[in-house]
């Protein structure tokens, strides 16, 4: 085939993707959503090119725009071929009206709750609701992997003051942090402070890779300094505090779960309540007929 030539069809496909990127630059005109704003067309199924364009993240390449869009249009219209098909071959059926409608009504209960729930529970439980709530329901607040509070220190095993790491790490009081990073750097030291905010062990372990192969037990119910080495580097960890798992999780770990469950728990009563003061206020008002 030359190379020179090309085919009709391609010829369309070239068009469409020119006025797909005319379409989603903008430079398309604007009007009324009627056939001048459809892009593509299947029986009575319209897709307009604003659709398209709302698709497209912002700051996408141009190549990657078309791509995406051209997709979709292929999903697009592949789908709209088929329900065309499956129409003629269905016809109208009952059983499928009776589940949309069920969907519909579902949808829109849905929706009206939500909204009631928006309006309603717009504000977070109080400090004291949750304090009473992690005092009374400590056994669903547990720790679901090793938490430590403290700091660490990776030396190259190369170095010969590691003597005065020890010191540092061992004799170190709070606020003393930023006179021992200044120490790591000047000793091509790496140190982590980790003693205000409470820390998963596993990620202590991703800057002490050899801390991975111990028992988290075995560690903090018996070391709160701990040093450790391999051929390249000295580890010293000292911990403050810790929890295991399994154990309570700390209150200002589990604070935004536990205003979660609050929530979730005043919405879950309100939405019953609801139901009961509308069943009730269809009874009153003789809405419902029941024949036995």
């Amino acid at each position: 085939m030359n190379k020179t030539s090309v085919t009709y069809g391609k010829m369309a496909l070239l068009a469409a993707v020119v006025s797909l990127l005319c379409a989603l630059t903008s430079c398309g005109k604007t009007g009324s959503k009627d056939d001048k704003d459809a892009y593509a067309k299947v029986g009575d199924e319209v897709l307009l090119r604003e659709d398209i364009k709302a698709l497209i993240p912002e700051g996408t390449s141009q190549n990657d725009s078309i791509a995406i869009a051209e997709a979709f249009v292929k999903k697009w219209i592949t789908n709209s071929l088929i329900y065309e098909e499956a129409k003629k071959e269905l016809g109208e059926n009952e059983e499928i009206n009776d589940m949309v409608e069920e969907y519909r009504k579902a949808l829109i209960i849905h929706k009206y709750e939500q909204n009631l729930l928006d309006k309603k529970f717009s504000t977070q439980p109080s400090e004291e609701e949750m304090q009473t709530f992690y005092e009374n329901n400590q056994k669903l607040l547990t720790v679901s992997n090793p938490i430590v509070k403290g700091m660490s220190m990776k030396i190259p095993a190369s170095r010969k003051n590691i003597d005065a790491a020890r010191k540092l790490m061992r004799n170190a009081k709070e606020g003393d942090e930023d006179e021992i990073d200044k120490w790591s750097l000047r000793n091509s030291s790496v140190f982590l402070y980790f003693g205000k905010e409470w820390t998963y062990l596993s990620d202590v372990a991703r800057s002490i890779p050899i801390l991975a192969g111990y028992n988290p037990r075995t560690i903090l119910d018996k070391n709160k300094y701990l040093e450790l080495r391999d051929d390249s580097f000295v580890y010293i960890v000292r911990i403050s505090d810790y929890r295991l798992k399994g154990n309570t999780e700390p209150y200002e770990m589990a604070k935004p779960r536990i205003a979660t469950l609050i929530l979730n728990q005043r919405k879950k009563d309100f939405i019953k309540q609801l139901e009961n003061d509308i069943y009730n206020e269809g009874v009153k008002n003789k809405k419902i007929t029941i024949r036995k």
